[in-house]
């Protein structure tokens, strides 16, 4: 079965973001997810309290760096575990 619908590689009826990023830079892009240290305005009290819906109980920062870490260290090794997953990212 092939893909009906024009925006979409995945044949899904809507245009998805990876097309949309696929397209503008062409070829696969990934997000590098860094821990800057900063806390939850829904965990902190600031907005809410416990956390939201969409985080596990350690946070959003479950696939992030380590925080004990400059930035720039964190971005060169995430960077190099997504490309061992998608060599051409």
């Amino acid at each position: 079965m092939g893909n009906h619908f024009q925006y979409a590689f995945e044949n899904k009826r809507y245009h998805t973001w990876n097309y949309h990023l696929k397209n503008k830079f062409g070829q696969k892009i990934f997000k590098v997810a860094l821990d800057g240290g900063f806390d939850c305005p829904n965990r902190d009290g600031t907005v809410a309290h416990g956390g939201c819906t969409f985080c596990s109980a350690a946070g959003s920062g479950d696939f992030a760096g380590n925080r004990a870490d400059s930035i720039a260290v964190q971005f060169k090794e995430i960077k190099e575990k997504m490309h061992e997953k998608w060599h051409e990212g």
